[in-house]
């Protein structure tokens, strides 16, 4: 280990012994700057999305400009034969060596954390998300630095190790693209997805730092580094002795090894979410809805096996959900998994159900061919069902699977009440609000009120108004205060402020007489006649 970190240093030293390292910190540093600000001066939203997404394509020609030295100028200048004659062996020098340069490019990287420090200055970008995006680059840095140093190995000449580099990479960038998809199977396809570097940097871009993303890069980095230490020891054998069969059968033993490893690394679990609010972990309601659930609920999943890559990328984040799901209700979640095209029970279940097959363009060879597949989900509990006929996207998964759940664990619905203020001149503002009563029918009891109402129904537990009145009597005060007194809630959109227009110009706020204060009043609450000024959403 000490020989190792020794090697490293010294690797490190003599990079930035060149100038061309300098170079190279410059111009990185500069074309990530160009592309986060480009993106802010022209959206001005402050995200380091854009950088992140080109990343790749800088980190092609960077890599290999670093790598491309490391083992290719020993051989040719003679000096790794009396290294090798030290007490150090070739491991311990491929890994120094891969330790040096990886360090070197961490370095670059680390020196771009003065955008995001730039951009602090001004606005709040989401650490969680900038922290998750250089975790993941990082790691494209340590599976890609990997490939880089390979290409150092087998070759005495720099330029050759810096070609043979890119063209790797490119093959591993390019690879889950659609253009080299074409005509491939679709379960065929999906595997040729999940090894290109661009679906896993773009997972973890997300916010979300998945173990599975980090095994990819992990065994991508010590895939190739296996494939160099063949190259190194290659060159102490016979060319056609029984040692270098042996030693072509280990390595290539190892590189199955670590090839399996990456292929069932995709069914590991495990990940960090560090979005703003956790938006890729289970909310809270959900969690406690799961752990009161009375009884089994099952949760079916109809999918099909041969999906379009792109929507098997998708599928894998149904499963991480539903796994969730599985893990939160403590026993009381079922899930099953079922592919209609293969049994023809599912089929004849996702029929009765209404969740019917989609239809996906795939692009062959020659032509555009329509197949079918299913992503459909369905809960049951007890003789009750929901479903979900396509899952089309996982933002508002979450959601749906609990109104869902909720709906068929608690049949009865809870009454809430909309407010009328009686005023004619708010009457188009509350028709505004008919897209919400809609959606909230479906989960409860939606009743209309009337401020000037002489009572308040029984079992309404909420009551919403949107509007001010100028004023309140004292009736309507005395009702709505006993309303909250035995414990319901009050929803009120109001504000102390009215557009006035004007004959000479465009229109301009003036304040006005609030209503609800005298009733607000005895719990400290005051509605003022202010505005506020929103520069992020220009209001």
């Amino acid at each position: 280990m000490r020989a190792t970190w020794t090697i490293a240093r010294r690797e490190l030293k003599a990079l930035f012994d060149q100038p061309t390292a300098y170079i190279l910190l410059v111009v990185f540093t500069a074309v990530n700057a160009f592309l986060a600000f480009r993106q802010l001066d022209l959206y001005g939203v402050a995200s380091l999305r854009p950088m992140f997404d080109f990343l790749p394509w800088v980190l092609l020609l960077l890599v290999p400009a670093v790598t491309m030295r490391a083992l290719a100028e020993d051989v040719r200048s003679g000096t790794l034969e009396v290294v090798l004659a030290q007490p150090i062996t070739e491991l311990e020098l491929l890994l120094g060596k891969f330790v040096g340069q990886v360090l070197f490019l961490w370095l670059a990287l680390a020196i771009t954390l003065t955008i995001p420090l730039g951009l602090a200055l001004g606005t709040a970008p989401p650490l969680g998300i900038v922290v998750a995006e250089y975790v993941g680059a990082a790691l494209l840095i340590l599976g890609l630095g990997g490939v880089g140093v390979w290409a150092s190995s087998v070759t005495r000449n720099q330029i050759t190790a810096f070609i043979l580099a890119v063209t790797v990479m490119f093959a591993l960038i390019l690879v889950g693209l659609d253009p080299l998809l074409v005509g491939l199977p679709p379960q065929l396809g999906a595997i040729a997805a999940s090894l290109g570097v661009l679906s896993h940097f773009s997972s973890i871009g997300r916010g979300v730092i998945d173990l599975r993303d980090a095994v990819y890069f992990i065994t991508l980095a010590i895939l190739f580094l296996v494939f160099a230490y063949f190259a190194l020891l290659s060159r102490k054998v016979a060319p056609h002795g029984e040692t270098l069969q042996r030693l072509r059968l280990g390595t290539g033993l190892l590189a199955v090894a670590t090839i399996v490893v990456n292929l069932f690394g995709r069914h590991i679990g495990g990940r960090i979410d560090l979005t703003p609010g956790n938006s890729f972990t289970l909310s809270r309601a959900t969690r406690q809805l799961l752990q009161r659930l009375p009884d089994l609920v099952t949760l079916k999943l109809f999918a099909s096996a041969a999906l379009p890559p792109e929507v098997a990328f998708l599928r894998r984040d149904v499963d991480d959900l539903l796994s969730d799901y599985r893990a939160a209700g403590r026993g009381k979640v079922k899930l099953v998994i079922a592919d209609p095209a293969l049994d023809s029970a599912a089929l004849r279940e996702a029929r009765s159900l209404g969740i019917p097959p989609v239809q996906f363009n795939v692009v062959g060879r020659s032509e555009l061919q329509v197949k079918e597949g299913y992503l459909g989900l369905a809960v049951r509990y007890a003789d009750g069902v929901k479903t979900i006929p396509f899952v089309q996207q996982t933002n508002d998964l979450e959601y749906r699977l609990t109104s869902d759940l909720r709906a068929l664990t608690h049949p009865e619905k809870a009454v809430i009440a909309f407010g009328d203020i009686g005023d004619p001149a708010a009457a188009r503002s509350q028709r505004s609000f008919d897209g919400l009563r809609e959606r909230l029918g479906s989960h409860y009891d939606v009743r209309a009120f009337g401020v000037a109402d002489t009572t308040i129904a029984l079992g309404v537990r909420v009551i919403a108004v949107a509007g001010t009145p100028d004023s309140l009597s004292d009736a309507q005060v005395t009702r709505l205060r006993g309303f909250l007194e035995r414990g319901g809630s009050l929803l009120l959109m109001a504000g102390g402020m009215q557009l006035q227009m004007s004959p000479q110009g465009p229109p301009f706020a003036v304040s006005r007489r609030v209503g609800w204060n005298e009733l607000l009043k005895p719990y400290g609450v005051s509605i003022a006649s202010d505005m506020v000024y929103d520069l992020a959403s220009n209001v």
